[in-house]
């Protein structure tokens, strides 16, 4: 018998940027996607007499990676301005990605380096701003308190 999806929209799902303290996260605006990615490092563990000539492998340092965004610009915006000036500056950030309520509501804290900021010019497209967040560190997840 055919199940119905289980699937959860991403609609709700907000990207929160914190104050130079640490504290006090607002909402970055307008954000369209957000694409999360970790990795894992794998090391060459191949010997001379490595089983019917296969490679071994072995699983090493993970890497939170990096998240690129894409926003709808919006001119004057404070976090947009807030993240050009982290990738000017090379100021390390605390954000958070809180899932909607239908996913859990979870909070994603981390902390990242804006490594690229820019707008593609698109015939007949809304003006965009896209962001790559460098990870550094253990993504953190837990239920809001």
């Amino acid at each position: 018998m055919p199940q119905e999806s289980q699937a959860v929209r991403v609609m709700g799902t907000l990207l929160k940027i914190y104050d130079d303290n640490d504290a006090n996260p607002v909402n970055v605006t307008e954000v369209v996607e957000i694409d999360e990615q970790k990795t894992r490092e794998i090391l060459d563990a191949t010997h001379m007499d490595s089983p019917d000539d296969y490679r071994e492998k072995l699983p090493s340092m993970k890497n939170a990676g990096q998240i690129p965004v894409g926003l709808h610009y919006v001119p004057g915006d404070t976090t947009h301005a807030q993240l050009e000036a982290d990738f000017e500056s090379g100021r390390k950030r605390k954000f958070m990605i809180k899932l909607p309520a239908a996913a859990g509501s979870l909070e994603r804290t981390f902390k990242a380096y804006v490594t690229s900021c820019g707008s593609p010019y698109t015939f007949e497209d809304i003006f965009r701003f896209n962001v790559t967040l460098e990870v550094t560190g253990k993504v953190t997840e837990a239920a809001p308190a």
